[in-house]
């Protein structure tokens, strides 16, 4: 359904990953000279991107049903591994931005959630 899909919007693009209209096999090797020429350490893997975007749309506020259906993931394995970083967890009456806004440059939440413990705190 989803390739379906994705073909109706792109119907110019013969794969789903390409570089100058031919395919992209492997990603892992420009992978790994993109993190190479960054600086940036071996363990940081394509996975690396997706956590993190994961976590950023948590702690943005996003709703956990944009957030899942944007990463393919269900929305049970996002509300156990990210859902902690959400500002919902600490402001009753949180209203979760739409998720074009999310990734948009001038978005500015009036509160962002790091890591800082306070799930961890709370439940001990």
């Amino acid at each position: 359904m989803h390739i379906r899909r994705w073909k109706r919007a792109n119907p110019s693009m013969k794969y789903v990953v390409e570089y100058r209209g031919r395919a992209v096999a492997e990603v892992n090797k420009g992978f790994a000279r993109l993190v190479e020429l960054a600086g940036l350490g071996a363990e940081v893997v394509p996975h690396t991107l997706r956590h993190t975007c994961a976590t950023w749309l948590s702690q943005r506020g996003a709703s956990m049903t944009d957030a899942s259906a944007f990463l393919g993931m269900s929305q049970a394995i996002y509300e156990k591994t990210y859902r902690h970083h959400s500002p919902t967890l600490r402001s009753p009456g949180w209203n979760a931005p739409p998720i074009w806004e999310i990734f948009d440059p001038q978005f500015h939440p009036s509160e962002i959630i790091v890591d800082d413990g306070w799930v961890e705190e709370e439940a001990a």
